[in-house]
């Protein structure tokens, strides 16, 4: 794991939920790297822009019906699918969408983060298969 997601996993203080949700996420990853995630605005992952890239939010929900919303966990890792390598996950952020707040803002932030460092690394002559 990098030091993102250890972070984003810190920021979950019950060690029963935290390794839940590293489970959960590499549950979800494994799918991810089979093709087997479910897409729509309700299921494992949405669709977030429709220009190059199409950046990806597959959505981790640790105790997410808490009443107590401190206690209510949602993780998202932005990504996208680029067209060579084929089967290539570039991961490109790794966030804490919190329960209270600006969960909207904050979100929003990590989504501008996603696309920038997509964006950095093609202007760096990376393009993962986009216009080649």
């Amino acid at each position: 794991m990098s030091y993102e997601s250890d972070r984003v996993f810190e920021g979950i203080k019950s060690e029963v939920q935290r390794d839940f949700a590293r489970a959960r996420f590499a549950v979800m990853w494994e799918k991810a790297m089979a093709g087997k995630l479910k897409f729509g605005p309700s299921e494992e992952v949405g669709e977030l822009r429709t220009r190059p890239p199409i950046l990806l939010e597959m959505r981790v929900q640790v105790n997410a019906t808490a009443k107590d919303v401190a206690k209510r966990h949602l993780l998202r890792l932005y990504f996208t699918e680029p067209d060579r390598p084929h089967g290539m996950i570039l991961a490109l952020h790794f966030a804490r969408k919190p329960s209270a707040g600006d969960p909207a803002g904050t979100q929003q932030r990590s989504i501008i983060v996603a696309a920038q460092r997509h964006d950095e690394g093609a202007r760096n002559g990376y393009t993962w298969g986009y216009g080649q």
